[in-house]
């Protein structure tokens, strides 16, 4: 790595997560404020707990990138690069359960939907989740490659970081997006 690289890093932070997740936990179980049909709560819960995981990844990937970016503490480097492999493979899951949410049209007790707006989220649009999907296919087979010798070590590392964006492979995405990306599933 040379000193060029990451020296000035800007991952925009990110207000979603645990507060309005564990609220929202709160109601569907403990308060019982909840949809009748079991599958529907364990998709909501799911929901919730995968973008609230997500959103605190994608928290210690900046503080990893810019530890490392700030001071060339090589586990920083490790600790982001892993932080961002797993909000990637969270926010895919996160996608997958609102999809399914959406699709299951629950409601609340007192008729109210569970998930409102879901439609017409940016982050749901096929063109989106397909990217992210491809993000996570190739975090998640990496090694496969690695094994046959298709990646150069700065590949083999996971997803590389750059100043406002990071790459997995030829695929190439800005913190800014992803920053929005959860932030509109934590509206959800």
């Amino acid at each position: 790595m040379t000193n060029r690289y990451l020296s000035d890093i800007d991952i925009p932070s990110l207000t979603c997560g645990t507060r309005r997740t564990t609220h929202l936990l709160a109601r569907l179980v403990l308060l019982k404020e909840r949809p009748a049909v079991l599958a529907h709560l364990q998709l909501a819960a799911s929901f919730l707990r995968t973008v609230d995981f997500a959103c605190s990844t994608y928290r210690m990937a900046k503080s990893g990138l810019t530890i490392f970016s700030k001071h060339r503490a090589t586990n920083g480097f490790f600790d982001g690069v892993s932080a961002l492999e797993t909000c990637l493979t969270e926010t895919h899951r996160a996608i997958r359960f609102a999809s399914a949410l959406s699709r299951a049209g629950i409601k609340m007790p007192d008729g109210s939907p569970l998930v409102p707006r879901i439609i017409r989220t940016r982050v749901l649009s096929s063109r989106i989740a397909s990217r992210i999907g491809s993000l996570r296919n190739a975090i998640q087979h990496l090694d496969e490659r690695i094994i046959k010798g298709d990646f150069g070590l700065a590949q083999a590392l996971g997803p590389r970081p750059e100043s406002t964006s990071f790459s997995i492979g030829r695929m190439t995405v800005k913190y800014g997006a992803l920053a929005g990306w959860l932030t509109e599933l934590d509206a959800l």
